[in-house]
């Protein structure tokens, strides 16, 4: 509450005394009288002296009033401009920083050099949070110009040594982009103490890749939730610890490094899964198991991992044998090596060295089909359209896809679309034929698939679409292909001449199979 000495000059400013304006502006500035500190009835009455002339009301601003305690901060704009005239060290500062953050098109450049305008003056005169912001604003996007880089390492530089500790933050975090650990490491140690997360990640990092004592400093981001510090103790206490020297102390701790693993693999981590599953594998730990092993392989590749991608996929191609696998896009069970060519397809995309050729192996390319006997084999199927479109649909499938003429008649085009890639697989209708993957790689190739599957997905295309055994599917089909004016007659029977594909067959497929027992020879 007021004491009575301040109610008079309550009064008084309340009337428009600027004398007043200004005393109630100091008390509210610091508080006393009974009055609590309080910013905003402080710029409050120091504006209204100020508008009256006052010089001692606008230094006042530009000295103590920070720009985020005012609803409206450009109104004191004014105030700095005449405050940093008069040579206020501080009002230059923050004006400088309210250009800067100034969003208006058009004159950006010319806002940036009048701060470091600013920013300079103020910096020349010793003012250690000038020194910091004109530092900062020169090392900002990093640039190539050496001057300008010693420019500004020299204004942090004299920014700390006025006491500015968020200079040695700002210098730290200039040599660790840099990669000059040393530098960066001894900088650090001078801003430990502030206690941020990722500045004691960063601290204890290099204090360990240098031999020195940084467990402490990792264990304290770590705790705090800090991921790669996470990862970072997992990975040291597997490995073991480097002593000042640089060689490795022989502290190996399997069970922390599980630990931290594990937490890091639930912040996100898919470093950590994959580690996890180096870990359980490893011959010397005691608690070694293999499921588990597999099961943090699985969860790195899930997540992306292009190593356990590939790793997971070598496995289960390996295995064709196991289990299928649970989870697909389809909410439904899938099999072992379609997930595998998934893995490989999202591992070769991150560049992974081994996923493409491991890929050729696990799968068909198909090239998109060109050529005179291409643009014959779509004449064909647009002339089969206009008698039998399930059947169109089939032989349009089987020239993207490079299928054979009994893959092209007994294939499920739903069940065999499985999004990345396509499956020829005969054996759930009772034929031997090697299962292949097919890659859908081209827009062509999508868009077919997409048609098929759509299309045989209804109950009406079933009514003319081919149906029975071998011989009733192809007797249809060749009735089929005469009634649209095609010849059709079996290939050579002779199984030590290659017998010729279907138009849209591609040699370029991942598989050397075998010659055709039954094929199209086309004399169109």
């Amino acid at each position: 509450m007021a004491s009575r000495t301040v109610l008079p000059i309550i009064r008084r400013a309340r009337r428009g005394d600027p004398v007043s304006q200004l005393r109630l502006g100091r008390l509210y500035l610091d508080g006393g009288e009974g009055l609590g500190a309080n910013m905003n009835s402080a710029l409050l009455w120091l504006d209204k002296a100020a508008e009256q002339g006052y010089a001692d009301a606008w230094r006042l601003i530009g000295k103590r009033i920070a720009p985020q305690s005012c609803d409206n901060p450009s109104k004191l704009i004014r105030w700095y401009q005449m405050a940093a005239n008069d040579g206020c060290e501080r009002a230059k500062t923050k004006l400088a920083g309210m250009l800067l953050s100034e969003s208006r098109p058009g004159d950006q450049a010319t806002r940036i050099e009048r701060a470091i305008g600013l920013l300079r003056s103020a910096a020349d005169e010793g003012h250690g949070m000038a020194q910091l912001e004109l530092g900062a604003l020169l090392l900002l996007d990093r640039p190539s110009d050496a001057t300008q880089v010693a420019v500004a390492v020299n204004w942090l530089e004299r920014a700390y040594q006025a006491g500015e500790r968020n200079a040695a933050r700002r210098l730290a975090d200039h040599y660790w982009l840099a990669g000059a650990t040393q530098l960066s490491r001894l900088w650090y140690s001078r801003c430990v103490e502030l206690g941020d997360v990722e500045l004691c990640y960063r601290f204890g990092l290099l204090s360990t890749l240098h031999g020195h004592a940084g467990e402490r400093f990792l264990e304290r981001a770590a705790k705090a939730g800090h991921r790669l510090a996470c990862e970072e103790l997992g990975l040291r206490y597997a490995l073991g610890w480097r002593d000042e020297s640089g060689g490795t102390v022989n502290n190996r701790n399997f069970k922390k490094a599980v630990r931290w693993l594990e937490r890091a693999a639930f912040l996100g981590s898919t470093k950590a899964c994959l580690l996890l599953s180096l870990l359980y594998n490893h011959e010397n730990c005691s608690f070694r198991n293999h499921g588990k092993a597999d099961e943090w392989m699985l969860e790195a590749a899930n997540r992306g991992h292009p190593e356990a991608q590939y790793r997971t996929a070598k496995r289960l191609l390996r295995d064709l044998g196991s289990e299928r696998l649970g989870g697909s896009r389809q909410g439904r069970a899938e099999d072992p090596d379609v997930t595998a060519v998934r893995f490989l397809i999202d591992a070769e995309r991150q560049g992974h060295p081994q996923a493409a050729r491991a890929l050729n192996t696990a799968a068909c390319r198909i090239a998109p089909p060109t050529g005179a006997e291409a643009a014959w084999w779509t004449n064909a199927v647009a002339t089969m359209a206009t008698i039998n479109l399930p059947v169109a649909m089939r032989m349009e499938l089987a020239g993207v896809m490079g299928m054979r003429l009994c893959e092209m008649m007994f294939v499920d085009p739903v069940d065999a679309h499985r999004g990345d890639c396509f499956v020829v697989d005969l054996h759930p209708v009772g034929i031997r034929s090697r299962r292949r993957v097919v890659l859908i790689e081209h827009q062509a190739q999508r868009e077919v698939a997409d048609r098929a599957r759509s299309l045989f997905a209804s109950a009406d295309s079933t009514k003319e679409d081919l149906v029975g055994d071998y011989d009733s599917r192809y007797f249809r089909f060749e009735r089929l292909w005469a009634r649209a004016g095609i010849d059709c007659r079996p290939s050579n029977p002779d199984r030590s001449t290659k017998a010729p594909r279907l138009p849209l067959e591609n040699a370029a497929n991942a598989y050397d199979r075998e010659a055709f027992n039954s094929t199209l020879r086309f004399t169109g």
